[in-house]
């Protein structure tokens, strides 16, 4: 009798065991054929059809559907049409939105090393950027958007600032003192210009070029980029070039969405983004050095020498590696990985 029971309570788990097998094979059917289902991607973002943003999501759209082969799709909401730049953010995270292009300043609540760049003089130039952000370093900074259920994709611009004015020429720090200047509104950038003795302060930059004819302020800081898309040279006499901060636009995408999105997706979408965006950034590095020969002919544009400028500016490394526990540690990963880019 002990021996029957036996004999049937092996039978019971063979059989058990062989449904289990079979359920798995369905399980592992129905994740093969997710992967050929096609997926659409809703991206937010304020830019207006002129612009590299507009032209670089269009690019990645291109590259996606090719390379998916006609799977993945993406739709572009631009001009803002879905919000500001605030309101998009919470979208991404409340999971309402599938992805956005967010400025830094937006992002920064939800991922303060992104403040990192407002440091000043923080990249030589632009390959020393590039070889940044780029890298596992530029990934690192950007760590804290999963907390905030954001996932980045890629840094998708990267633009150095430079000061333009109707005064003087800046060549050396007291050329900027009394200085009325238009910058953002973070604190880190208003300590920047205040160190150096000017008066830095924010206005939206669709009211800028009035503000400037007006000599509500003398100057601003931004790229050559933003300087000749506002056609500032017809208000602004002197240009100089001093890559004294580094501004960035990211594309994240929603955890929700990026969770429900097969592994293989997530590769390409990742991938993609990444290869569009290192050629944007190559774009922009390309067009600001077009633009620069252009105004040299209409505005007085210098290159000073900035050791007496990064010498002044000492005292914010200090204070910001005080304010953040990680940031002296940020700091010497970023002076190690930029080095990089002057090896042969």
């Amino acid at each position: 009798m002990r021996k029957f029971l036996w004999i049937l309570t092996a039978l019971v788990l063979t059989l058990c065991c062989a449904c289990g097998r079979s359920g798995g094979g369905n399980s592992s059917m129905q994740s093969e054929e997710s992967l050929s289902e096609p997926v659409t991607l809703s991206v937010g973002y304020t830019a207006d059809p002129s612009s590299s943003v507009h032209t670089m999501l269009q690019d990645l759209a291109d590259d996606l559907y090719r390379r998916s082969k006609g799977k993945i799709s993406l739709e572009l909401y631009g001009e803002g049409e879905l919000g500001s730049e605030g309101e998009l953010a919470e979208q991404v995270t409340a999971g309402q939105l599938d992805a956005a292009v967010l400025s830094s300043d937006t992002l920064r609540p939800y991922c303060n090393r992104i403040s990192v760049f407002r440091l000043p003089f923080l990249f030589k130039d632009y390959n020393e950027a590039e070889t940044v952000v780029s890298s596992k370093v530029g990934e690192e900074i950007l760590e804290d958007l999963t907390e905030n259920h954001m996932i980045p994709l890629c840094y998708a611009s990267g633009y150095l600032w430079q000061i333009s004015n109707d005064l003087r020429p800046v060549e050396k720090p007291a050329d900027l003192t009394g200085m009325m200047l238009h910058t953002t509104d973070d604190e880190l950038t208003l300590s920047v210009y205040e160190n150096l003795a000017a008066l830095p302060a924010p206005l939206d930059m669709e009211e800028l070029p009035g503000a400037l004819e007006k000599q509500v302020f003398n100057g601003q800081v931004g790229s050559v980029t933003d300087f000749s898309n506002l056609g500032l040279s017809g208000t602004q006499q002197y240009l100089s070039v001093m890559n004294i901060q580094y501004d960035t636009d990211i594309l994240v995408a929603s955890e929700s969405f990026w969770d429900s999105l097969p592994p293989s997706y997530r590769e390409l979408v990742k991938s993609c983004a990444q290869d569009r965006s290192a050629a944007h950034r190559a774009y922009i590095q390309t067009n600001e050095e077009t633009i620069l020969k252009r105004l040299r002919s209409s505005m007085d544009v210098t290159e000073p020498s900035l050791k007496a400028f990064k010498e002044q500016s000492k005292t914010l490394y200090a204070e910001y590696s005080l304010q953040n526990s990680w940031g002296e540690a940020l700091i010497g990963k970023i002076e190690a990985q930029r080095k990089k880019s002057a090896a042969p």
